[in-house]
């Protein structure tokens, strides 16, 4: 039980910095290191789909304008 509620934080943690990245008016830096923080811990849950599907999305948002 305490392993799937750990899981489940990562995930929310992941989804509340994503969110915040996409606010207006939210501080990105801030923003942008918790999604750094999060990407670089849901490798301990997420299965292999998730972590391809993050990497791709932030190939996506990093690439400079």
């Amino acid at each position: 039980m305490d392993w799937r509620k750990e899981k489940i934080n990562h995930y929310k943690v992941l989804l509340s910095s994503l969110s915040d990245m996409a606010v207006d008016g939210t501080d990105k830096d801030d923003a942008n290191k918790r999604f750094s923080l999060a990407f670089n811990t849901i490798g301990l849950v997420a299965p292999q789909e998730v972590i391809i599907a993050l990497m791709k999305f932030h190939e996506h948002v990093a690439k400079p304008n």
